[in-house]
C-alpha cells in the first residue's frame, strides 16, 4: 500500500502547492495528464453504425415511410434530417406537405429505383457498395438529397476505376456527368479513356444518342485513337440519319461536322465512296469543298514536299498509314530487368498517301523502351560499369537530312483485357521537333512501373506486356539553317 500512500501524498502536494491563479493559467494537457496520468480516448464508432444498421428498415420506432414505386422503406426522421438538407426540408418544415403524413411518395428514375435501398442504408451506417453499375445512380440519389460525403466517395470510385471498366456506355455516361455537374477531374479522366478507346466507343449503343455538341468534341480531337478516317466517318454517318429528329436538321449537323472530318486522311477511293452517298449528293455545297481539297491534297503529296491540305494525323491503326508500331514482352514479371527492353524500328511517311503511290518519302524512327526501367552497360580499363534507374524510359530517334525538319507528336499506349475484350488502359502522349542537331527524344516514366508490377495488374494482359506507340509527322520544315527544338 505503501507506493500507493506516496502517489497520493505527491498528488496533494501538487494541489495545494498551486494557487487558483497558477491553476487557471496551468496548461489543460499537463493537468489532465497530472490528475489523469492514463486517461484515453476510446472509439467505438463501428459498434454505433452497427447499432444504428439494425434500424435500417426496420419498424421499430419507425416514425416515417418511404415509398419508391411501390417499395415500401421503413425509415427514421431523425436520421434523415440530420443526413440530408432536403429530407431536413421535406420532413421539418411547416409549408412541406410531406413533413405531417407518415408516409410519402419519391419520384425516382428508373436506374435509381433499384439502388435506393443501399443508398439510404448508407444515411443508417455510412457504408455502401460501390460498382461500376451502381455507382452513378447512387451518386444521382446523393446529389439529388445533397449527401456530400457520399458524392465524393463516388467520385473517388469512379476516379479509380474508369481503367478497369471497359464499359464504354459506362464511361461515356460517366463522362457527360462529369461535365453537368463540372467535377473537372472525372471528366478529363472519363475523356482520356474516351479518346484512347474510341474504336470500342463507336461500337456501342450509347454513341448513337450523343450530343451534337459531343460529337463536334469528339471530332476535334487529334489524339483519337481509330482505325481509320473512313471507318470513323461510317459511324459519324450513321449517328447523322439515326432518329427522325435529328434527320430534319442534318443540314446543320453536317455544316458543323462535315469541317472536323480529316478528308485528305481518307484513300481516293473512299472519298469516291462518299461523293456516292445521298448525304452528299443531297448536300453539295457542304462536301464539295473538303472533297476537292483531299483530292488536291493526294495529287500533290507524293510529288513535293508540301504541306498543303495537310490535316492532322488521329491515332490511326490501320496498316495504310504506317504510323502505329506494336510494343511488347512475353512473361513481363518473369524478365529480367537486362533482358526487359524493347527494341524497334519502322518506316514513318511524313505525308499520308494511297497505299497505291509508292513515291511517298519516309523517314526511320527506332524505338528503345526500357519496360522495369532504364540501364546502360559499358566498358572501361577492362571493367563492366553501367547505369539504371527505376523508372521506365522511351528513346525514339530519327536521322533527319539537313534541310528538314518535322514536327512529331507521338502516342505511347497500353493494353489491357476484360473478359474478352481488349482496351487502351494507359496512354501517355508527347512531342518533339526532329532536325539535324536534335536526332532523339527521351521520354522518362513512360509509365509508372508500380503499375505493371502490382499484383493483378490490369495493365497486363494473361502477365504479358502489350502496347503500341503511334508516331505521327504533323509539319515538314524546309530549311537550310541548323534547326534548334
Amino acid at each position: 500500500m505503501a507506493p500507493k500512500s506516496n502517489w497520493l501524498l505527491r498528488l496533494r502536494k501538487v494541489k495545494m502547492s498551486s494557487s487558483p491563479h497558477k491553476s487557471a493559467r496551468c496548461d489543460d494537457k499537463i493537468c489532465d495528464e497530472l490528475v489523469n496520468p492514463t486517461a484515453e480516448m476510446v472509439k467505438d464508432e463501428c459498434a454505433v453504425a452497427n447499432r444504428f444498421e439494425e434500424l435500417f428498415n426496420s419498424p421499430h420506432f419507425s416514425d416515417i415511410r418511404l415509398n419508391i414505386c411501390g417499395d415500401v422503406y421503413y425509415a427514421h426522421k431523425f436520421l434523415l434530417v440530420t443526413a440530408s438538407e432536403v429530407f431536413n426540408a421535406m420532413l421539418n418544415e411547416e409549408r412541406w406537405r410531406e413533413s405531417r403524413q407518415p408516409e410519402i411518395e419519391l419520384n425516382e428514375t428508373d436506374e435509381c429505383i433499384p439502388v435506393f435501398g443501399q443508398f439510404l442504408k448508407y444515411i443508417y451506417c455510412g457504408k455502401v457498395e460501390l460498382t461500376t453499375d451502381t455507382t452513378l445512380p447512387i451518386l444521382l440519389l446523393a446529389d439529388k438529397y445533397s449527401l456530400s460525403s457520399l458524392r465524393k466517395s463516388c467520385v473517388d470510385y469512379m476516379l479509380r476505376h474508369i481503367v478497369e471498366s471497359p464499359d464504354t456506355n459506362r464511361t461515356l455516361t460517366w463522362y457527360q456527368y462529369a461535365k453537368m455537374t463540372n467535377q473537372d477531374e472525372l471528366a478529363a479522366n472519363c475523356l482520356k479513356f474516351i479518346t484512347s478507346n474510341f474504336d470500342l466507343i463507336l461500337r456501342t449503343a450509347d454513341w448513337l444518342d450523343v450530343s451534337d455538341s459531343e460529337v463536334e468534341e469528339f471530332l476535334k480531337n487529334s489524339e483519337l485513337l481509330v482505325s481509320s478516317e473512313a471507318a470513323l466517318w461510317k459511324e459519324v454517318e450513321k449517328w447523322l440519319v439515326v432518329s427522325e429528329s435529328r434527320l430534319e436538321k442534318t443540314e446543320d449537323n453536317l455544316a458543323k461536322i462535315i469541317p472536323l472530318l480529316r478528308f485528305s486522311m481518307m484513300t481516293p477511293r473512299q472519298l469516291l465512296d462518299i461523293e456516292s452517298s445521298n448525304l452528299c449528293r443531297n448536300n453539295p455545297d457542304i462536301f464539295s469543298p473538303p472533297l476537292n481539297a483531299a483530292y488536291r491534297y493526294h495529287s500533290l503529296s507524293s510529288d513535293v514536299l508540301t504541306d498543303i491540305g495537310k490535316e492532322p494525323y488521329r491515332n490511326y491503326t490501320d496498316d495504310s498509314y504506317s504510323i502505329c508500331c506494336k510494343i511488347g514482352l512475353q512473361k513481363y514479371r518473369e524478365v529480367t530487368k537486362i533482358n526487359s527492353k524493347i527494341d524497334a524500328m519502322f518506316d514513318v511517311p511524313i505525308v499520308y498517301a494511297a497505299p497505291s503511290r509508292s513515291v511517298v518519302k519516309k523517314f526511320t524512327f527506332r524505338v528503345e523502351f526500357f519496360s522495369k526501367g532504364y540501364f546502360s552497360a559499358y566498358s572501361l580499363y577492362g571493367r563492366y560499369l553501367g547505369r539504371q534507374t527505376d523508372m521506365t524510359m522511351m528513346n525514339i530517334d530519327c536521322t533527319v537530312t539537313p534541310d528538314l525538319a518535322l514536327k512529331v507528336e507521338f502516342t505511347i499506349v497500353f493494353y489491357g483485357k476484360k473478359k474478352d475484350l481488349e482496351y487502351v488502359v494507359y496512354t501517355y502522349h508527347g512531342a518533339h521537333t526532329f532536325s539535324r542537331d536534335s536526332c532523339g527524344a527521351v521520354v522518362e516514366n513512360v509509365i509508372p512501373l508500380k503499375l505493371l508490377t502490382q499484383k493483378d495488374s490490369v495493365y497486363l494482359i494473361d502477365g504479358n506486356l502489350v502496347g503500341s506507340i503511334f508516331i505521327k509527322v504533323q509539319k515538314v520544315i524546309q530549311t537550310s539553317q541548323n534547326f534548334n527544338n
